[in-house]
């Protein structure tokens, strides 16, 4: 039976463990637990060439090179999609200094749909936001047309100018006719040839007939189900409409995930579709696979592998001889001297550190800064960050930042985190949120005339902008004083779209966005961090 093979898989677990506990080695769950769940085999580890990697960590696109942290695969090259494009057709390239989250791919090489226009397979700058392609050409379709098949743009003077073959004409006033010799002709709308199409096109359905008929077939179905239910007990599978319903006698018979078994009075609990005792010792049930023979102070892990505490810590799905230490991906690692970055652990270079995660690495926050979970090249890259967004570009001259967009000053303006189809006529300084790192140590930690705010938002108006439950942190002498509540003067666009019951940190000029960090106190552990270094 599978639980007895599960059993002698368990003894040598026990048995590698204290070898293991001699030794110092660790050994995964993929090895020990072949046959017990092949979740665990197929979730966690694979082999990359000669190297077994955990692929909740790195990416292996290579054999003949090792697994990388943090990326991709784009054909057999890594590369990370927060800060890179990959682009498919045939083959597959990669280019870089533009996220996958704003681009667009034209043939192998990606563009920013926001800025560029792909003509005929080429990359060529808009002429205007509201642009698009006559063959390689591009063009303004708000000021222009692209008439004919010689694709000839054509000046437009008006919105209800049309093409008529290579040339254009006033639709309100003219018309577009058919000759008998199978050309084109501009009429006058007044003319008798100038006739209207009357042909029109086959009336079709209403939409979302289909649609409706199927959700109330699904409806219907729900509430038979729940009819039958109140009559009758019934089993059937949960999550399914169509599953196959089955009647039965509660007193003697129990239902679990959609399977009916004979009852044992004493078994009061499914796992699975399997009965068993709650009370019963030795068993153990982890996402719906009921283990026996257990000890009564093991637990199941986070990917349902049971494990004694008091001997032993599982990270992910690897097993450690190592009672209650804490995971790091799966790894296990010493918060005192390591510190813990998405799973990848990196020595503390100082009891007092100044290094932070940023994505899976570290980075020193008094040098460097971190945009998205990229470190940030300050020589040739900017960090454009929205409310929930952060994005990294290379640098672009009369090019700036809207929320996590980076736009063409001469195509758009922003306002407000929001872009508008037409150039700016002013500018608006600190329109958007900037990252936690933006804060400079000096100007923070060496006047004490100088305070940061943290305060949740409760109401925006065109002119201010009212934070409750604020606390003002005195960064130099690492205190705080609450306050109940601030209000930060605005004009309609010097701030960028912020999302009500949220925290924000501010100076009394500028927002803040931490998006490196899930949590406000974690966050305000960072800022004080940054004096105290």
């Amino acid at each position: 039976m599978q639980l007895d093979h599960m059993m002698q898989k368990m003894s040598t677990l026990v048995v590698l463990g204290f070898v293991g506990l001699l030794c110092g080695s660790t050994t995964s769950y993929c090895e020990l637990m072949v046959g017990a769940n092949e979740v665990f085999q197929t979730d966690c580890r694979k082999t990359c060439g000669m190297l077994q990697y955990n692929v909740h960590e790195a990416v292996c696109c290579d054999p003949n090179h090792p697994p990388e942290a943090g990326k991709a695969c784009c054909g057999n090259k890594a590369y990370n999609p927060a800060e890179a494009t990959c682009c498919f057709n045939g083959t597959a390239h990669v280019t870089l200094g533009l996220s996958e989250e704003v681009s667009s791919c034209c043939g192998l090489t990606a563009y920013n749909p926001l800025n560029q226009i792909c003509c005929a397979s080429k990359i060529v700058d808009k002429p205007s936001p509201l642009a698009a392609c006559c063959d390689e050409v591009p063009y303004n379709v708000e000021k222009q047309l692209c008439c004919g098949k010689e694709k000839k743009i054509m000046p437009r003077e008006s919105k209800s100018f049309l093409c008529c073959g290579n040339q254009t004409y006033n639709s309100s006033s003219h018309c577009c006719s058919y000759k008998e010799s199978n050309t084109l002709e501009i009429l006058s709308k007044d003319s008798k040839q100038c006739e209207t199409d009357k042909t029109g096109l086959p009336q079709a359905q209403v939409a979302g007939t289909e649609t409706k008929t199927k959700m109330e077939e699904q409806h219907e179905c729900i509430n038979l189900t729940r009819n039958l239910r109140e009559r009758l007990r019934l089993c059937y599978s949960p999550d399914k409409c169509d599953a196959t319903v089955t009647p039965y006698d509660p007193q003697t018979h129990i239902c679990c995930g959609g399977h009916v078994s004979e009852r044992d009075p004493q078994e009061d609990q499914c796992c699975g579709t399997i009965p068993y005792s709650s009370g019963r010792r030795g068993v153990l049930c982890c996402n719906n696979t009921l283990y026996e023979g257990r000890e009564d102070a093991e637990e199941c892990s986070e990917l349902g592998i049971p494990f004694n505490t008091a001997k032993e810590t599982v990270c992910c799905a690897d097993y450690h001889v190592e009672p209650r230490k804490r995971c790091c991906g799966s790894h296990t690692y010493e918060p005192d001297r390591q510190i813990c970055c998405k799973g990848h652990v990196h020595e503390r270079k100082s009891k007092v550190s100044k290094y932070f995660c940023c994505g899976t690495e570290t980075y020193d926050i008094e040098k460097e800064m971190c945009c998205g979970g990229t470190r940030l090249n300050q020589k040739n890259q900017v960090c454009c960050s929205g409310a929930e967004k952060e994005l990294v570009y290379t640098v672009k001259e009369g090019f700036s930042c809207c929320g996590h967009h980076y736009y063409n000053k001469a195509l758009w303006s922003c306002c407000a985190d929001r872009l508008k189809p037409f150039p700016e006529t002013k500018t608006h300084n600190g329109s958007r949120l900037m990252p936690m790192a933006n804060m400079m140590n000096e100007k923070l930690c060496n006047n004490s005339e100088i305070s940061v705010y943290l305060g949740t938002l409760e109401s925006v108006t065109q002119s201010h902008i009212v934070f409750n439950n604020v606390l003002k942190i005195h960064l130099r002498n690492s205190t705080m004083e609450a306050m109940p509540k601030y209000s930060l003067a605005r004009d309609y666009c010097s701030f960028p779209k912020l999302i009500h019951g949220k925290s924000y940190f501010f100076d009394g000029v500028q927002l803040f966005v931490d998006l490196n960090r899930d949590f406000s106190l974690q966050s305000l552990s960072f800022l004080l961090s940054k004096c105290s270094v």
